[in-house]
Protein backbone atom coordinates (compact mmCIF):
# COMPACT_ATOMS: atom_id res chain seq x y z
CA UNK A 1 0.00 0.00 0.00
CA UNK A 2 3.00 2.37 0.99
CA UNK A 3 4.43 1.44 -2.68
CA UNK A 4 0.75 2.38 -4.66
CA UNK A 5 0.90 5.76 -2.40
CA UNK A 6 4.59 7.11 -2.73
CA UNK A 7 4.09 5.91 -6.65
CA UNK A 8 0.83 7.57 -7.66
CA UNK A 9 0.14 9.79 -4.38
CA UNK A 10 -3.10 10.59 -2.38
CA UNK A 11 -5.80 12.91 -4.37
CA UNK A 12 -7.17 15.77 -2.60
CA UNK A 13 -4.23 16.00 -0.25
CA UNK A 14 -0.34 17.35 0.12
CA UNK A 15 1.01 13.55 -0.89
CA UNK A 16 2.36 14.24 -4.63
CA UNK A 17 2.97 11.04 -7.12
CA UNK A 18 6.68 10.47 -7.63
CA UNK A 19 5.72 7.60 -9.67
CA UNK A 20 7.17 9.49 -12.90
CA UNK A 21 10.14 11.21 -11.07
CA UNK A 22 11.17 8.21 -9.25
CA UNK A 23 12.35 5.05 -11.07
CA UNK A 24 10.82 1.61 -9.59
CA UNK A 25 13.86 0.72 -7.77
CA UNK A 26 14.26 4.08 -5.81
CA UNK A 27 10.14 3.88 -5.34
CA UNK A 28 11.05 0.50 -3.61
CA UNK A 29 13.71 1.43 -1.53
CA UNK A 30 11.69 4.63 -0.45
CA UNK A 31 9.29 2.44 0.53
CA UNK A 32 11.01 0.38 2.42
CA UNK A 33 12.55 2.77 4.44
CA UNK A 34 9.00 4.65 5.09
CA UNK A 35 8.14 1.03 6.60
CA UNK A 36 11.52 0.75 8.95
CA UNK A 37 12.23 4.57 9.61
CA UNK A 38 10.85 4.45 13.35
CA UNK A 39 13.43 1.63 14.43
CA UNK A 40 16.34 2.63 12.23
CA UNK A 41 20.38 1.80 13.63
CA UNK A 42 21.67 5.09 15.26
CA UNK A 43 23.89 6.09 12.82
CA UNK A 44 21.24 6.48 9.86
CA UNK A 45 18.81 7.99 12.53
CA UNK A 46 21.25 10.84 12.88
CA UNK A 47 22.00 11.24 9.09
CA UNK A 48 17.87 11.27 8.90
CA UNK A 49 17.71 14.01 11.24
CA UNK A 50 20.14 15.85 9.95
CA UNK A 51 18.49 16.11 6.55
CA UNK A 52 15.14 16.37 8.05
CA UNK A 53 16.31 19.69 9.67
CA UNK A 54 18.00 20.94 7.32
CA UNK A 55 15.05 20.98 4.66
CA UNK A 56 12.90 22.49 7.99
CA UNK A 57 15.57 25.56 8.56
CA UNK A 58 16.43 26.25 5.11
CA UNK A 59 11.90 26.98 3.90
Amino acid sequence: MTYWKVAHGIRFTAMPSFGKALEDRQLWQLTLFLKHMDGLPPAPERVWKAVKSEATSSS
